[in-house]
């Protein structure tokens, strides 16, 4: 699924994205300030933990949680959207 993830989406040339860095430090780190009400900084964090692994769901989920929170409706909509429709493209 992520080699077919990375031919379809038009941000990734190549099949090897994923091992460009440790994704799961920076969830773990976003997930840290939201619960410590420091909403943006973990925004920049779900940000870079999306860039690293693009297929890595809760990123995602929390990107939008803390865009709900921090009253970034529009940002909101986009984040769900953009889970929406991996979801929806998965094979």
């Amino acid at each position: 699924s992520l080699r077919w993830y990375a031919s379809v989406s038009k941000s990734f040339k190549k099949d090897f994205w994923i091992f460009k860095g440790d994704y799961y430090k920076h969830y773990l780190l976003a997930e840290r300030f939201r619960y410590s009400g420091d909403l943006s900084s973990a925004l920049e964090n779900y940000k870079k933990s999306m860039k690293l692994n693009p297929v890595f769901p809760p990123s995602h989920l929390g990107y939008a949680r803390a865009n709900l929170l921090s009253g970034s409706l529009t940002q909101f909509k986009k984040a769900l959207f953009n889970v929406l429709e991996f979801y929806t493209l998965y094979p």
